[in-house]
């Protein structure tokens, strides 16, 4: 296998990661830890494999680590007083594994762009808009190819009333992006 079609499939995999995470958190509002682990193991298989890596993309044990544990570090106190989910703090620290801890600032910047306008078109919009992005989700969530995900679209009452941003999905995005422009 070249060079090229590793670089391609370290590219791929990213982006498959970060359109699933998209997905699960746009539907059900939760980054499943199967996605988290998978993220960590795939990376850690192209780090161990050597000096390959898609433009954007870390190839080094080095920035990699650092990524994962600034991305970790910076959520956690946001987790702590409950601005931001579990699965939001653990998927920036494996958008730190990927991408290396430069990439943080600009991916946290994006998302956050994202998450202020998500605020203010639901609080323009009122119940519409909730009413809109819960059919979307629900959808979404039926296409799923993980049960997981159609049984806690389907779940309690507690997660289908959450209101929360989707935080992780504009990080997906905002990290999707970032390649697309460094490239």
């Amino acid at each position: 296998m070249g060079i090229d079609m590793v670089n391609a499939f370290h590219l791929g995999s990213f982006v498959v990661l970060c359109s699933l995470v998209l997905i699960g958190d746009l539907s059900v509002r939760k980054v499943f830890n199967v996605l988290v682990v998978l993220g960590l193991v795939v990376q850690g298989v192209f780090l161990v494999w050597g000096d390959v890596g898609a433009n954007g993309l870390v190839n080094q044990v080095e920035p990699a680590v650092t990524g994962l544990v600034v991305g970790f570090v910076l959520l956690l106190p946001l987790y702590a007083f409950r601005a931001m989910g579990a699965g939001d703090v653990k998927f920036f620290a494996v958008v730190g594994w990927w991408m290396g801890p430069a990439a943080l600032l600009p991916v946290f910047v994006i998302a956050s762009l994202m998450a202020a306008a998500h605020a203010i078109a639901v609080t323009m919009a009122g119940s519409i808009w909730s009413l809109a992005a819960r059919d979307i989700g629900q959808r979404l969530a039926a296409v799923l190819p993980m049960p997981a995900a159609r049984r806690t679209a389907t779940g309690t009452q507690r997660r289908r009333e959450r209101r929360g941003i989707p935080y992780a999905a504009y990080m997906a995005a905002g990290a999707v992006g970032m390649l697309v422009w460094q490239s």
